[in-house]
């Protein structure tokens, strides 16, 4: 077990955020357990067949972590950018390519979401 979401990720989200960490602490600890069952077992074959990660992409946008920056009243979680990053962090553990192709769909939507599209 690579150990997705470990005590040294818990203890910055509960210096970060306090009494208010509970739901993300929850949130990050079931997608460690995600990435671990779901996308890991897959991560060997994906590089060695050089193929792109379209299950495991798919499995993400159904989990909704695609949408984890975006606002709620725009179908988002709204989640500090912080917890997207320790999602990603645990997403890379478990696949680099799976990580990088996610990586590349937020680069090329957060410019859409930074404009006037959505609310400030």
């Amino acid at each position: 077990m690579v150990g997705f979401f470990g005590p040294e990720q818990k203890e910055l989200v509960q210096m970060m955020y306090g009494s208010a960490s509970e739901d993300y602490l929850l949130l990050l600890e079931s997608l460690g357990d995600f990435f671990e069952k779901e996308i890991e077992p897959t991560a060997r074959q994906i590089d060695v067949k050089a193929e792109f990660p379209r299950e495991n992409i798919r499995k993400l946008f159904e989990q909704g972590f695609t949408s984890m920056g975006f606002p709620k009243d725009f179908g988002g979680l709204e989640l500090p950018w912080p917890i997207y990053v320790a999602a990603m962090e645990m997403c890379g553990k478990a696949c680099a390519s799976t990580a990088l192709s996610l990586a590349t769909f937020a680069n090329s939507v957060m410019p859409v979401r930074r404009r006037s599209i959505f609310p400030r």
